[in-house]
């Protein structure tokens, strides 16, 4: 049964059927059948790829599910059994368009976004909430349109509004044959047909043949905006209500270290002594958590701020490897810089923050009894400082690279080791050096290692 339509969704429809129609779709992706002659153009072959492959309608439908949200997946499943009632393959009594209403009824029924591609990245089939999202009225012919064109028609951006290169588009990597489900969805700007900026997570799946040939790809695009506010109001709670039991907990602990120095009390054994550092130093790493959080609030509302002083660099930075030595004793830190002093005007506070977790990223990450180095260099008319830490450690993969300031998100080679984080580390950091009028990137290689670089404009010293 066709799902019912607007007027203006039905002139649509009629404007550019292909967009629409999901038979001769479902069909090619869904249900084994004979050979056809024709082959519409939204439904051609890979070069070298003849006939048509035996599909396995139930393995391309739950991978459809699997980059949907649970629910949506568990109706999938549930409607699946009645489809494959209706039209069990190699029936031909049944109406041949049978399992492809039933699985056209399910995509309509989605109220998120769902669109179909073929191999080449030709948009074959958008469900109503897609139409309505991306205002798809507003333009006829999309099915002729190749990924990279379609990338530059939706103006692909990053979710903080930085030109995405079309190929790390979610769309371009599921076409490669990656899947990228509902936990781990992009985000990502698109500027719909109407003009409109959209701000999606999107996640999504590659289609295949039975004989594994990739036929094209399923994007599920959700607006994240309202998500986003969600989010950021529930940690920005969570951080508040997390700061006065730990400064409490963290007073108590140094009030007691404190008296039994002086001899109130009975003296504490070596494992009650160990015991308070042990609560000392995780309560502390629970303090740094919220002010990260709190940041990253005041961040997302745009009033995280800096405050400037007069500051000494090399002094800073020789401090900050200082600490972060005593606390990584596997590992060998060392400053390098012909400079003896450079002067500028700095968020002290901040520059440390961020080069504690700079330098905390590369001991965490390096194996043991390697080397970190962190190298300061003025540029040649003294106005810019580049600050550089090289480590021996895991790298970054190349396809994650572009994400790796995004708020949250964290390497698969990291999880995969059990290596802690929270992902908000190095998307601060960004945001403390973009403050400061600065510049941080990077360069990695897999199983090599990492550089991340920091670049500083040397303002004038403020007068006292």
């Amino acid at each position: 049964m066709e799902p019912i339509r607007s007027d203006e969704e039905m002139r649509a429809h009629q404007e550019y059927p292909e967009v629409f129609s999901l038979p001769t779709l479902i069909d090619d992706f869904f249900v084994p059948k004979p050979v056809s002659t024709t082959r519409p153009l939204h439904q051609r072959r890979p070069s070298g790829q003849k006939g048509r492959a035996e599909i396995t309608p139930e393995e391309q439908v739950s991978s459809v599910c699997a980059a949907l949200l649970p629910g949506e997946a568990r109706a999938f499943r549930e409607a699946l059994p009645m489809a494959q009632a209706d039209h069990a393959p190699g029936d031909q009594r049944c109406e041949p368009l049978s399992w492809g209403a039933h699985v056209t009824a399910i995509f309509e029924a989605i109220p998120d976004s769902l669109t179909l591609y073929d191999h080449e990245g030709r948009l074959v089939y958008a469900n109503q909430a897609a139409w309505k999202l991306f205002a798809l009225n507003r333009r006829a012919g999309m099915s002729s349109l190749k990924l990279r064109e379609l990338a530059r028609l939706f103006q692909v951006r990053d979710e903080d509004g930085k030109p995405l290169p079309y190929e790390w588009w979610s769309l371009a990597r599921i076409l490669h044959g990656e899947q990228i489900p509902e936990a781990r969805a992009e985000k990502t700007l698109i500027r719909s047909l109407d003009g409109h900026d959209l701000l999606l997570s999107e996640s999504g799946c590659p289609l295949y043949s039975g004989n594994h040939q990739l036929m094209g790809a399923a994007l599920i695009s959700k607006t994240a905006r309202a998500t986003e506010q969600l989010q950021d109001d529930f940690l920005a709670l969570i951080a508040h209500e997390l700061r006065s039991p730990l400064t409490t907990l963290l007073g108590y602990t140094e009030i007691l270290r404190q008296k039994t120095e002086r001899g109130a009390g009975g003296k504490l054994a070596g494992w009650q002594i160990e015991a308070l550092e042990t609560i000392s130093r995780d309560a502390m790493q629970l303090v740094e958590l919220t002010n990260d959080l709190l940041d990253v609030a005041r961040l997302r509302a745009g009033v995280l701020e800096v405050h400037r002083c007069d500051a000494d660099l090399v002094a800073l930075a020789q401090r900050v490897v200082t600490r972060v030595q005593a606390r990584a004793r596997r590992h060998t830190i060392s400053l390098q810089t012909t400079a003896r002093h450079i002067v500028g005007a700095l968020d002290v506070q901040g520059i440390e923050r961020v080069l504690t977790n700079l330098l905390s990223n590369a001991v965490k990450y390096s194996p043991d009894a390697s080397e970190i180095l962190l190298t300061i260099t003025e540029g040649p008319d003294a106005q810019v400082v580049v600050l550089a830490i090289h480590d021996q450690g895991i790298g970054i993969p190349k396809s994650q690279q572009p994400h790796i300031f995004r708020r949250f998100f964290r390497a698969d080679n990291a999880r995969a080791r059990g290596i802690d984080g929270t992902g908000l580390g190095l998307y601060l950091c960004r945001a403390l050096i973009e403050l400061h009028n600065g510049r941080l990137w990077f360069e990695s290689a897999e199983g090599k290692g990492s550089t991340f670089y920091v670049a500083l404009p040397l303002m004038e010293s403020q007068a006292p």
